[in-house]
């Protein structure tokens, strides 16, 4: 039989897992920003539309219920095997949860502005990459074959002194402040804190 104490330790968690997952898609994310004053990025980030149902909601209340339920009937040590069991399912229960309704959310927020616009590259032709960060995720959702145009010198010399046969498209994060239109980029969008680039073949610096 679990000691109390932790029994009341796993209730406290349950508890408080069940109050965040309701009161997350409650919270305006305009609360948020200001206390990311310092990040413009990361406030652009929360720009992003999110989308919330109240099911999650629903199931981390009933979870919390379970949970209560499950401590009031640990003291039996005739059902401390099941309660033992029904622990670690309810574990399982809201990692599902999470997975389901809230981590489609967090993606919207960090990377899904990012992977649309490479996703929507896939069948261009031109050199997709990415500047200021490293990422892999031209290779995976812009089709692109690892980029050589780079390879023998650097970014700023290949762009000033090299015809380029294709258009080249750029992404970058916030804040932006025009690095790159002296080497013939364009800023022609923003979106969550991402800033989309483009240099065509003709654009000269």
């Amino acid at each position: 039989l679990l000691p109390r104490f932790i029994q009341t330790a796993i209730l406290s968690i349950f508890l408080l897992l069940s109050v965040l997952l309701i009161v997350a898609p409650l919270i305006p994310m305009s609360w948020v920003q200001p206390l990311l004053s310092k990040d413009p990025f990361a406030q652009a980030n929360l720009n992003a539309t999110l989308k919330w149902s109240i099911l999650p909601m629903i199931l981390a209340g009933i979870y919390g219920i379970i949970a209560i339920a499950l401590f009031l009937y640990g003291t039996s040590v005739r059902l401390h095997r099941v309660v033992t069991s029904a622990y670690f399912g309810l574990t399982i229960a809201y990692l599902h949860l999470f997975f389901w309704f809230y981590l489609p959310n967090v993606e919207r927020i960090s990377q899904h502005s990012a992977i649309a616009f490479f996703h929507s590259l896939r069948y261009e032709n031109a050199h997709v990459g990415v500047y200021g960060y490293k990422s892999y995720a031209p290779l995976f959702y812009a089709n692109v074959q690892p980029d050589t145009l780079f390879a023998q010198n650097t970014r700023e010399a290949v762009l000033l002194h090299t015809p380029l046969p294709k258009p080249i498209y750029m992404l970058t994060k916030e804040p932006y402040t025009n690095q790159l239109d002296s080497l013939g980029f364009e800023c022609y969008g923003r979106l969550n804190g991402f800033v989309f680039l483009l240099k065509n073949p003709a654009t000269k610096p």
